[in-house]
């Protein structure tokens, strides 16, 4: 599944949040600590904090053909799980845990995580498709 929360898509439409030049990260989400809900979840401080493993910033976003991209992420130090993370959470870092602003939210396949030799796990993000789903045209910069 690869969803937008209904408050992200309106801050990015309203211009709030600027893929570009605002913070924007990326959180491994334990969903045996979290059920989404894309229509009411507005903020991180709505996902407990022990459902969030870790947390990488994304770098060099850009938008391509309406394609948000951003080079792959390496989350480190990620605790040692039996499992894959099952999801992420991408959210507009606003300062703190009640600003941060959900944008997206991805799980399944659509979160393209892998764990490497040392510990960390890492994202490749779709090079075809972006990081986030297809914006809806009256939302796209």
């Amino acid at each position: 599944m690869k969803a937008y929360y209904n408050n992200g898509l309106r801050a990015m439409g309203d211009g709030y949040i600027d893929w570009r030049d605002s913070k924007i990260c990326a959180a491994l989400i334990d969903l045996a600590a979290y059920t989404v809900n894309v229509d009411t979840d507005k903020a991180l401080d709505r996902v407990p904090l022990s459902a969030i493993l870790a947390i990488c910033e994304l770098t060099n976003k850009t938008i391509f053909s309406d394609k948000f991209e951003a080079d792959d992420c390496n989350f480190e130090n990620v605790p040692f799980l039996d499992y894959m993370p099952e999801a992420m959470i991408i959210y507009h870092d606003g300062g703190g845990r009640e600003a941060n602003i959900l944008i997206a939210y991805l799980d399944g396949n659509d979160a393209p995580l892998y764990r490497a030799g040392n510990g960390d796990i890492y994202t490749q993000w779709d090079k075809v498709n972006g990081v986030l789903p297809e914006l809806p045209e009256a939302v796209l910069p």
